[in-house]
């Protein structure tokens, strides 16, 4: 029996509820499916309406339960609404990915300090005001869990990608210290970090920067963003006594 098969028979997330952000693809939308497949009720948000809309149609037509909202991870009075959401269809929220992101590829010498705020806008500050939104119903309830995707540009350097490893880097560091904040307050804060993955951020790329990452995973290939999307559901549901860690899956690379 193949995974599918198996999350479709155990739902064994039935009764909780959701949020993910950047959901209109890649590892968004992977875990928002895989969410749904274990039985929550998942509210997407991301800012592409057509996408997102056929992500919960496809959702809710497999039997699961799906609610599409446009989002932007940078404005704060979109996310409010996004959590809004999530708490008047379903009277809470147990679980928050905050996965949207920014490439950030050039010389550092040659990259306007302008391009460094744009990606960091949206790979660290978008992170921010997520976690602002989503942390009050869970503070409140006493429980939730979010995991917030880096990088392992978040753990290692990365020549050629200096805006997006600060970015990352900066997203680990706040995983640590709010996960350390809320230690005792029933809700846990951590990330994963992912390798080099099948992605429209990678596709975006060359061939050579995508050689170029498979040649620094000791696993020699990309992962698919279901891989990650599993990672994401261990430390949400069952990595119960883990909080501001970042698990690695990036295929060993960050290990040597």
């Amino acid at each position: 029996m193949n995974d599918v098969s198996n999350s479709l028979l155990t739902k064994r997330l039935e009764g909780t509820v959701s949020v993910v952000l950047g959901a209109s693809s890649g590892i968004g939308e992977a875990t928002a499916r895989l969410l749904a497949e274990l039985g929550s009720s998942v509210v997407l948000g991301a800012r592409r309406a057509e996408k997102l809309e056929a992500i919960a149609e496809s959702i809710s037509s497999t039997g699961g339960v799906a609610v599409a909202q446009v989002t932007d991870t940078t404005d704060p009075t979109a996310l409010q609404a996004l959590v809004a959401t999530a708490i008047s269809r379903f009277g809470r929220l147990d679980f928050a990915v905050n996965s949207a992101g920014a490439p950030g590829r050039g010389s550092f010498v040659e990259t306007p300090v302008d391009f460094f705020d744009h990606v960091l806008e949206v790979n660290f500050r978008g992170v921010v005001l997520a976690m602002q939104a989503e942390l009050p119903p869970m503070l409140e309830q006493k429980s939730g869990a979010i995991v917030n995707v880096a990088s392992v540009g978040g753990l290692v350097g990365v020549p050629g990608l200096s805006a997006y490893v600060a970015s990352k880097h900066a997203v680990v560091g706040l995983t640590k210290s709010v996960g350390l904040e809320l230690a005792t307050t029933g809700v846990r804060v951590n990330a994963v970090a992912p390798g080099g993955t099948d992605t429209e951020m990678l596709s975006s790329g060359t061939k050579e920067q995508r050689d170029f990452l498979i040649s620094l995973s000791p696993m020699k290939r990309i992962s698919e963003p279901r891989e990650i999307a599993k990672s994401i559901v261990y430390l949400l549901a069952d990595a119960t006594f883990t909080t501001g860690f970042t698990l690695s899956a990036d295929g060993g690379q960050s290990v040597g």
